[in-house]
Parts: structure tokens; sequence; C-alpha cells
């Protein structure tokens, strides 16, 4: 249903998405500051990984390390992004990878990145 309404049709750079949740998350995509309080507000969301994951309003938050990430991922037939930044770097990290499967992403892709980050000085 998704391609049928378009879902599967999203045009986009890595930067482009990096620029978006910059501006998100900076606060700058909302008249009233409340909005993004709210987004940021998160609760515990428990999955089968066991990785400390949190999820509130369209944001989700992981820690890997001892390093937490705010941002989303997801994707539709073809493809998958994940867009976080690393608060503790001052940092946004987005991936954009030709596979359906959020977890090889995560696995091979956004976890192996963000670990160079977190090695450079």
């Amino acid at each position: 249903m998704a391609g049928a309404s378009g879902g599967n049709a999203m045009i986009t750079t890595v930067q482009d998405l990096a620029r978006f949740l910059d501006a998100l998350l900076d606060g700058r995509l909302f008249a009233r500051p409340e909005t993004l309080a709210r987004m940021t507000s998160m609760i515990e969301a428990r999955d089968e990984t066991g990785i400390p994951h949190w999820y509130g309003f369209g944001l989700e938050a992981y820690e890997l390390g001892g390093t937490k990430i705010v941002g989303h991922g997801g994707g539709a037939a073809g493809y998958t992004a994940m867009m976080f930044r690393i608060p503790a770097r001052g940092a946004t990290l987005v991936t954009a990878v030709n596979t359906s499967d959020l977890m090889t992403n995560a696995v091979e892709v956004l976890v192996p990145s963000l670990q160079v980050i977190l090695d450079e000085p």
C-alpha cells in the first residue's frame, strides 16, 4: 500500500536528512517550543536486541557503548535510512542503504560509522 500512495517515492539525500534532523533537534521547525519538548520526552521501549532504547513522538534514542544517539530510522521496499544525532560529539550521522532490512543498515553501516566518529579525538 505504501507504494501505491507514493510512500516509496521519496527523493532525498543524506545531506537533506541531516539538515532536517539538525533543524528539528535545534527547535527551528516549530513555532511552539513545547512541540519539540514533547517529541524528545521519551519512554523506555525494550526490544529484542537488548540495546537500551527509548521512544518519543517520532524520535527514538539508543545507547550504544555508553553513547546516546537521538533520531529516527525507517524505510520501505528496497531501502532504509537512519538519521541520528550524537549529542556528545555534536555530530549528525545519516545512513541510507539499498536494502529493506533496517537491521542490516544498523549493523553493517550505522554502528561501524558511529564507531569511527567515537574513535576520533
